[in-house]
């Protein structure tokens, strides 16, 4: 496989991960080059360690879901009675 078609194929895993995450790829794509927020660069670095894995674009999506929803779960939130 040659670099275009190993390009082209990350893109599209790339923008499968982004619409099953319900997001905008345009604007998921922004923020990446802007560098503006961490919530985006940490789905790309992952879908580029699961892609370099050979993992596939549904299990990949499983282990993001799974630990995006660790992450969630292990958060300090603040006490909103106060």
């Amino acid at each position: 496989m040659n670099q275009s078609e190993l390009d082209n194929r990350y893109n599209e895993y790339l923008i499968y991960i982004i619409q099953s995450l319900h997001m905008k790829v345009d604007e998921f794509m922004e923020s990446i080059v802007r560098q503006e927020t961490c919530y985006e660069k940490i789905i790309y670095q992952w879908a580029i360690k699961l892609f370099k894995k050979g993992m596939s674009e549904d299990k990949a999506l499983q282990i993001i879901y799974r630990v995006r929803r660790q992450l969630y779960c292990s958060l300090k939130l603040p006490d909103l009675q106060n």
